[in-house]
Formats: C-alpha cells, sequence, structure tokens
C-alpha cells in the first residue's frame, strides 16, 4: 500500500482516510516525490497560469 502525507513535527497526517486501526504498528518508507509529482498534485496550479 502506497499513501501520501505531511510531516509535522514529528507526526506523519496521511492525506486520505485508511483502513489501518489506531494503534496498529507500521513500518515507514519514507520516499521523497518527484518534483513533477508534486506540482502534478498542486491546487493552485489553475489560479497561477490563468490568463487575464
Amino acid at each position: 500500500m502506497y499513501l501520501s502525507g505531511l510531516v509535522e513535527g514529528n507526526q506523519i497526517e496521511l492525506a486520505r482516510h485508511t483502513s489501518l486501526s489506531d494503534g496498529m504498528t507500521i513500518l515507514v518508507k519514507i520516499q521523497l516525490p518527484k518534483l513533477s509529482d508534486v506540482w502534478k498534485n498542486d491546487s493552485n496550479l489553475s489560479q497561477i497560469f490563468a490568463t487575464q
């Protein structure tokens, strides 16, 4: 299972709901997204490139 999330202090907040139970032990592999993946999902792109 691959999930994206944000690091906040010493915690990782997942971007979407999962069926994982509270207290479940998991193994986390840290993999930084490629720059193209970050821009692809940026909700501000339409505002940035909007023609006026």
